[in-house]
């Protein structure tokens, strides 16, 4: 499971199930999506395809197996 620690150590964290924790942080990784999809600067639309194709990977990993990772396989680097 995707580790609190990081997030706990800045602010307390809510109660939850690690289900319902993994969900948030892929959630979280979506609305950052979006926001990059939206922008309009140069270097962000740049971004674009190595984020989108990133968190395509991700967001299957997760769906396949309820766990969020940042180094799933099929990352482009």
């Amino acid at each position: 499971m995707y580790k609190r620690q990081g997030y706990a150590s800045v602010r307390s964290l809510p109660s939850c199930t690690d289900e319902q924790f993994e969900a948030l942080v892929a959630g979280r990784n979506l609305l950052l999506l979006n926001d990059l999809l939206v922008a309009v600067t140069a270097n962000l639309i740049a971004m674009r395809p190595r984020y989108v194709a990133n968190t395509v990977a991700r967001l299957r990993y997760w769906m396949d197996t309820g766990c969020y990772r940042h180094d799933v396989p099929g990352m482009v680097a």
